[in-house]
């Protein structure tokens, strides 16, 4: 037999097409002291019917679902039941418990429909546990899972058909066999208005889908209604808005041309492109309902830049190092063509640094970038001391979305004192760096990868007779345990290698270290390494790995256990049989919309002997890494 479904939304989940069991009703009429009585008289029914243990108050009670294969099922019906989602307000007595689990039932039926268990059927008991608790058991026989036998789509107008590609049910993804669930049909629904909206037609509307139920053969078969509207191309565009940002900077973004057919595509690539430079806030694309005398639709943009300068200040405090500040200033609009320039210093009692930047988007392409920066830096660390001069300049080309690519020329001149003594360098660099970065937040991640691949040739004017290569592989991964995110995995990876010049003639800032808050946590700064007369010397490679398990406790508060491990050789690659140093601690975490405010403790595992601390304490903003 084939029926008509009834119903297009079964429990907030549309096109889920079952009927409901036929069911008969009385309408029973009281007067306004009857109601108020029969009102009185299942209250204090309701309050003499305590738990079985007698005890007054809130019941305690468990809850089972029986003869659930699926699960995905299982998991919805368990989200669907007010008696386990509300497991903390439970109800005051069996008497109400029986009409909550009763009241389930309704809606833990309609969730098997909509997974296509079309003639489930199911029933609820209340069992006593041996310890007197009460047990709410929903004994279900789903029955069998009904599949799409077919689908069409049917365009109102007839005639409108010829002009549109009709996508097939495997465009759609539901194929013939495929489970008539709720979510399938729906989502079918929605690929194919996407579809048809590509083909240029922004007015398109859809009508509810019918469904067709075959009891016999335990199948559904769909009809799509579609009203396409007419046609549109695309007119002239015009821009509001705009206070600062010049408005052909806007309109080099715009991707289609007048005449051009109406894609919803071309429009998010311009909205996207517009809120990707972080000068605005809203960037709204309307189109005209009326066509000009070119029978083309006008386009209308509406903009609202965000403020152009912004400060950002910041503190943290390590063990080794002490208090630390950091301060930035940014004009993200200097030229009104997106142009940002950036101040940013970074000061404490060893390291005092300022940088100057600006960067030029869209140079000579689209997704390119010029970069200017300079900095001066004066550092007065155990292993040197150091006063310099840096300036570059670089391209930065994003290839796509996930993957881009620094290349430039630069100049220092530095002053260095170390174990060596005194020494002037004038040193050429080359930097070329290539990053692909797949996270979903940069600030704290919870999924996706970040892999950056950077080398360095190093030419010095002075000594003249220096010539060495830095390359430096760094790899992270982060991966939810969880369906919440409130558990996250973080890992770590860190390679380094200098070749071309031997340790001591390779300035001493150019060397690597390892050990702190952003390395091994648990040793002092710089410390794991190398040493020549009692401090850190530095070497010419490095590995370093790092593991971080982040639990999220409760909103704004968070934990993380971490291990850390490294090491720097003097050899030009890093020895894999050498010993690494490790580093174990656990962490606070206090979450704010700049990143998580961090406290972690370190411990170092096993030291070597001029590590004295038992610990390490680092206080900072941001992730570890």
């Amino acid at each position: 037999m084939t029926r008509q479904a009834e119903s297009d939304k079964v429990h907030g989940m549309p096109y889920n097409q079952l009927p409901k069991p036929a069911m008969i009703s009385a309408k029973i009429e009281f007067s306004c002291l009857q109601s108020l009585s029969w009102i009185i008289f299942w209250f204090l029914l309701a309050l003499s019917c305590p738990g079985p243990s007698g005890a007054a108050g809130p019941l305690s009670y468990s809850l089972s679902f029986q003869g659930i294969e699926d699960k995905n099922l299982l998991e919805d019906l368990k989200k669907s039941s007010n008696l386990l989602t509300q497991k903390n307000r439970p109800p005051l007595s069996a008497f109400f418990l029986k009409k909550q689990s009763e009241n389930d039932l309704q809606r833990l039926l309609e969730t098997c429909f909509a997974h296509g268990y079309y003639q489930a059927e199911a029933e609820v008991r209340m069992d006593t546990g041996p310890e007197g608790q009460l047990e709410v058991v929903y004994a279900f026989n789903p029955g069998p899972i009904y599949r799409i036998q077919d689908s069409r789509i049917k365009v109102v107008p007839r005639q409108q058909k010829k002009e549109i590609v009709l996508p097939g049910p495997e465009d759609l993804n539901i194929p013939r066999g495929t489970p008539a669930r709720a979510d399938s049909i729906r989502n079918a629904k929605a690929a194919l208005q996407r579809q048809l909206l590509a083909q240029g037609y922004p007015d398109l509307e859809q009508e509810k889908p019918e469904v067709f139920v075959d009891d016999a053969a335990h199948s559904v078969s769909l009809i799509f209604h579609v009203l396409p509207g007419n046609r549109a191309r695309l007119g002239q565009t015009t821009i509001h808005g705009l206070e600062r940002t010049a408005e052909a900077y806007v309109r080099e973004k715009i991707p289609w041309s007048p005449g051009q057919l109406y894609d919803p595509a071309l429009i998010y690539q311009f909205k996207s492109q517009l809120m990707n430079t972080g000068l605005f806030n809203l960037v709204k694309v309307d189109l005209a309902d009326q066509t000009d005398a070119q029978a083309r639709r006008p386009v209308t943009v509406t903009i609202r830049e965000r403020a152009p300068r912004s400060v950002r200040l910041g503190l943290g405090y390590e063990t080794d190092i002490g208090p630390q500040a950091r301060a930035a200033w940014s004009h993200r609009n200097f030229l009104n063509q997106g142009e940002k320039l950036s101040f940013s210093s970074n000061i404490s009692s060893i390291k005092q640094e300022l940088t100057g930047t600006l960067s030029l988007p869209d140079f000579y392409h689209p997704d390119q970038s010029l970069l200017i920066s300079s900095s001066l830096l004066q550092e007065d660390y155990d292993s040197y001391e150091n006063r310099a001069f840096k300036t570059e300049i670089g391209l930065q080309r994003r290839l796509s979305p996930d993957l881009s690519l620094n290349s430039g020329i630069g100049y220092k001149a530095q002053d260095t004192d170390d174990a060596q003594g005194t020494e002037q360098f004038h040193l050429l660099f080359f930097p070329g760096h290539l990053e692909w970065d797949t996270r979903d937040d940069l600030l704290d991640p919870s999924q996706g990868a970040n892999l950056g691949l950077g080398f360095i040739p190093y030419q010095s004017l002075f000594p003249s007779d220096l010539t060495y290569f830095k390359s430096l592989l760094t790899a992270r991964w982060y991966q939810a345990l969880n369906k919440d995110k409130t558990f996250i995995l973080a890992l770590r990876s860190k390679l380094g290698s200098i070749t071309g010049a031997a340790t001591k003639n390779i300035p001493a800032d150019e060397r690597f270290y390892a050990g702190g808050g952003g390395s091994i946590r648990g040793y002092p700064y710089q410390e794991v390494g190398p040493q020549k007369d009692g401090d850190p010397f530095g070497g010419r490679s490095l590995i370093e790995v790092s593991s971080e398990l982040r639990w999220k406790i409760a909103d704004p508060f968070g934990a993380a256990l971490f291990l850390d491990g490294g090491q720097v050789s003097d050899d030009s690659l890093p020895n894999p049989g050498e010993d690494l140093a490790w580093g174990a601690g656990l962490g606070l975490r206090y979450y704010t919309e700049l990143g998580p405010l961090r406290l972690d403790v370190g411990f170092p595992l096993n030291p070597d002997d001029h590590i004295d601390n038992s610990f390490q304490v680092y206080i900072s903003i941001g992730q570890a890494f």
